[in-house]
């Protein structure tokens, strides 16, 4: 479980909530869950797990296989994050490229 917790804060880094956070890693790590067994596994209290949950669908990080019982698995991070990181790396270069013209517009 400790390697689920160390994940998290990466994860965070891509706009993710702790306990979204928690939860993907959870299913990311163990497969698909039960509600009941991810809020136990990943540590997120039950009463907040279903809003996390949707969150993650919304994002397209997780995705409701069963409807009774409610069994939820992750999605390929290959699918979704790395065209992420992607993203935020573009977003860096440019905003790096507009520090480095205004400063040399400066000079």
């Amino acid at each position: 479980m400790s390697s689920i917790i160390n994940f998290v804060p990466a994860l965070m880094r891509f706009g993710l909530t702790e306990y979204e956070a928690r939860i993907y890693a959870t299913l990311a790590k163990t497969g698909s869950k039960t509600a009941g067994e991810l809020s136990f596994l990943s540590g997120v209290p039950r009463t907040k797990l279903y809003g996390s949950v949707r969150g993650l669908e919304r994002k397209g990080l997780v995705k409701l296989l069963h409807q009774k019982p409610e069994t939820f698995a992750a999605t390929s991070p290959n699918d979704i994050l790395f065209p992420l990181a992607e993203k935020l790396i573009k977003e860096a270069e440019e905003s790096l490229e507009k520090v480095q013209n205004a400063r040399a517009m400066n000079l």
